[in-house]
């Protein structure tokens, strides 16, 4: 077996599927699925808003509001949790102060290292990986919720004989 393994921005995980640039990837499964695709949902995590020990926004008080109208934010230029953050300001009239937009949560955390600002991640990623030391969280309140982290992949496998044992193997693996 050959594997390529990609990291980076979950947001393109359902394109890369769609497109064939993938056979399997890691994302955020909205509530309603997705079309076209086979989801295995892993985990349930809420969004937080990270931020590094030591740091100059480690000790912020204050509604989320509060928070995400006085601190510098990073956020992700796209996906579910940028879905949810932007109706969430927008149905509260809050004009937030952004200092970085990115592709990936390792991109997001490693801005938060260095202090620019609060990141908007998956509680997942403060509790497993690189990011298990040296970070906080502040809630990101109800309104931002949780989602489902899981697998994805095409309905129907394609490829060589080979290829569609290997997605078969996994399909029995996920859906254990």
């Amino acid at each position: 077996i050959h594997l390529s393994l990609e990291t980076g921005d979950p947001a393109s995980a359902i394109n890369a599927i769609k497109d064939g640039r993938a056979d399997i990837a890691v994302t955020a499964i909205p509530k309603e699925g997705i079309k076209g695709l086979d989801c295995f949902p892993i985990r349930i995590t809420p969004l937080v808003f990270a931020a590094s020990v030591g740091g100059p926004y480690e000790n912020v008080s204050g509604s989320p509001q509060d928070i995400v109208s006085s601190v510098p934010l990073i956020l992700p230029k796209s996906g579910l949790a940028r879905e949810r953050f932007d109706l969430w300001v927008e149905s509260r009239n809050v004009k937030p102060v952004i200092a970085a937009e990115t592709e990936g949560n390792e991109a997001i955390m490693a801005l938060v290292q260095l202090g620019i600002g609060i990141g908007l991640v998956p509680h997942i990623v403060l509790t497993t990986g690189p990011y298990t030391n040296g970070f906080t969280s502040h809630s990101a309140g109800n309104a931002l919720g949780s989602y489902e982290i899981g697998f994805i992949k095409k309905q129907q496998p394609t490829g060589s004989d080979s290829h569609k044992r290997m997605l078969a193997a996994v399909n029995k693996i996920l859906l254990k």
